[in-house]
């Protein structure tokens, strides 16, 4: 895989240009990353018609220590599959789950409810239209099996996220787009049908990426938009109060790119944000933390272990004194880049980093973070060796430290 764009702004990936080539998904030479999140490091290193494998981790939702759920993509030579892994307790198993396309398929987010009411999104690849759609998957305790949810007609749809706090209100949110714009979308589960809920777009080109609820009157998505008229790109926070979804004002580190990648609540005056900013004058991209506490939006002092690449890609909240976040930090020594996993931790007065496994001495990335208590947490994302070969890679937190556990991959 390349690196995470050390050499600066123009090696910056754009939310923008990566959410557009959505619609060349089955055509460009990196279908994976084309039809998943625009990550601040991540190139996967396959694709269909080569001969390396990548399998990637994008999500994970923790039940408790013996039931968590895990989802992501696989590529091979013949195209893309949505994969889905159970820990019941002693490992982590590989579940079948429905492929609508023959070649493109992916999954980026799961949130389990209950052990017999779990989610799953993504996208994939009409067969016969070429057109991508939203994928909606939801497991009953014995099987997952797809649900009819809406997508763009003859445009482009995709799903990034999904949060659920009863069987009746369930969320999910991403973005649709024609190939030159791309529009806020998100996905309401009554439980009955998932149907489309109008969401406010300040630009042509905005993309949700996290998703939270609360309850049916309180449920928050974030994500960003490029602004008309600085072409940076602005960090989004919309609210839902049971009648519509608006706009929160939050505060905006500088001019340049801001991005929010996730939001996790604990309740209505704990709800934090997490992403990364770039600032020129200080260097390239850093952490960003913002947390609500039922007033106002404020940004939190994060530590940022690389002070040239370091974002957050995921947060997850179990208390007021226990908070995890999790990301990537891209570091340069020998003129060879890396990149290297994040763990940061939130004790109810200050962010600390909390060492993680690298098991790869190349390329380690962690995209989610779940936590089922102060003592039963997972982690996951992907590890690249030097064969470029992308495997799946789960981390465990058992009160004490953080801990690689196997997981499946695709043949090599």
């Amino acid at each position: 895989m390349g690196g995470p764009g050390l050499g600066g702004p123009a090696l910056r990936v754009s939310v923008l240009a990566a959410t557009l080539t959505l619609t060349l998904a089955v055509q460009t030479e990196q279908p994976v990353r084309a039809a998943t999140p625009p990550r601040p490091f991540t190139t996967p290193s396959s694709a269909p018609g080569g001969d390396r494998p990548a399998n990637h981790i994008w999500d994970v939702s923790a039940l408790s220590p013996t039931d968590a759920w895990a989802v992501g993509s696989r590529s091979t030579r013949d195209g893309t599959i949505a994969t889905t892994f159970h820990w019941a307790g002693a490992r982590w198993a590989k579940v079948t789950a429905p492929q609508p396309s023959q070649t493109q398929n992916t999954l980026q987010s799961v949130d389990a409810v209950t052990p017999s009411d779990v989610w799953a999104v993504g996208s994939y690849v009409d067969d016969t239209t070429g057109v991508v759609k939203t994928l909606v998957l939801h497991w009953d305790g014995a099987a997952w099996s797809q649900v009819p949810s809406p997508s763009r007609g003859s445009q482009v749809s995709v799903l990034w996220s999904v949060g659920a706090d009863s069987p009746t209100d369930a969320w999910a949110v991403g973005n649709e787009g024609n190939g030159r714009h791309s529009f806020g979308f998100v996905l309401h589960w009554d439980g009955r049908r998932w149907a489309k809920v109008s969401v406010p777009n300040p630009s042509a080109a905005v993309t949700l990426r996290g998703v939270t609820a609360l309850s049916p009157t309180d449920v928050w998505a974030v994500g960003g938009f490029q602004n008309t008229g600085t072409f940076a790109f602005d960090s989004l926070i919309l609210h839902w109060n049971g009648t519509a979804w608006t706009e929160v004002e939050h505060p905006n580190p500088g001019p340049m790119d801001t991005y929010l990648w996730d939001a996790s609540a604990v309740s209505a005056a704990d709800v934090w944000a997490v992403g990364d900013f770039y600032t020129r004058a200080r260097g390239n991209d850093h952490t960003l933390v913002l947390h609500w506490n039922g007033t106002r939006w404020a940004k939190v002092r994060s530590p940022n272990p690389s002070q040239r690449l370091s974002s957050l890609q995921a947060v997850d909240v179990l208390s007021p004194s226990d908070v995890w976040a999790v990301g990537s930090a891209g570091f340069v020594a020998d003129h060879t880049e890396s990149v290297r996993t994040v763990t940061l931790h939130w004790d109810g007065a200050s962010w600390s980093q909390v060492p993680a496994p690298d098991p790869s001495a190349v390329d380690n990335e962690l995209f989610a973070v779940s936590a089922t208590s102060s003592q039963d947490a997972w982690a996951v994302g992907y590890e690249q060796n030097v064969r470029g070969i992308d495997a799946t890679l789960a981390m465990h937190w058992d009160g004490a430290s953080w801990s690689q556990v196997v997981t499946p991959n695709a043949r090599r």
